[in-house]
C-alpha cells in the first residue's frame, strides 16, 4: 500500500514539475505588440466638393447644397471626420453641416443669399486626429437678381 501512494505522490510531482517547466518557458519569450492605425485621411485632391443647383435667387430662402464627399488617397470614403465650408468673398448664409462625414465621406450644408452674386465655396476637414485637410475642388454658386413684374393698369 505504501508502494501505491509513493508512486501518486511521485507522478504529482512529474506533472508539477511539467506545468513549471512549461510556464518558464512562456515567460521567458519576448511578445511585441504592433499597434496600426485605421483611421483614413482625406485626400485634398480625391475629395469632391459640388454644388446643386449653382444658381438660385438671391430671395433668402431658396438654398443650393454643397456636398463635400471625403475620400482618401485609394479613393474610399472617410467616415466621421468633421468638415467646415468658408465662402470666399460675399454675404452668404452657410448652415451647419449635416454632421460628420457619413459612411459614403458625405458631408452636406445649405447655403442661401439675399444679395446677387456669385460665391465659391471651400471645404476643409476639422479633425482633432491629424492635421486639416483643404480639399482642392471649390463649389461654385450663383444667386441671381430677383425680378419683379409690374402691370400698367
Amino acid at each position: 500500500m505504501n508502494k501505491t501512494v509513493i508512486m501518486k505522490f511521485s507522478a504529482t510531482l512529474v506533472i508539477l514539475a511539467m506545468a513549471a517547466l512549461s510556464f518558464a518557458s512562456c515567460a521567458s519569450k519576448t511578445t511585441t505588440t504592433v499597434t496600426t492605425s485605421t483611421t483614413a485621411v482625406a485626400s485634398a485632391t480625391n475629395s469632391t466638393v459640388t454644388a446643386s443647383p449653382t444658381s438660385v435667387p438671391a430671395d433668402g430662402a431658396t438654398a443650393s447644397t454643397i456636398t463635400i464627399t471625403l475620400l482618401d488617397v485609394s479613393n474610399k470614403p472617410v467616415v466621421g471626420d468633421t468638415v467646415s465650408l468658408a465662402a470666399t468673398g460675399g454675404s452668404s448664409k452657410i448652415s451647419a453641416a449635416s454632421g460628420p462625414s457619413n459612411s459614403n465621406g458625405v458631408v452636406t450644408f445649405t447655403i442661401t443669399d439675399t444679395t446677387p452674386e456669385t460665391v465659391v465655396y471651400t471645404a476643409y476637414t476639422t479633425s482633432d486626429t491629424t492635421a486639416d485637410v483643404v480639399m482642392t475642388a471649390t463649389a461654385k454658386v450663383t444667386f441671381t437678381s430677383l425680378t419683379t413684374t409690374t402691370t400698367a393698369n
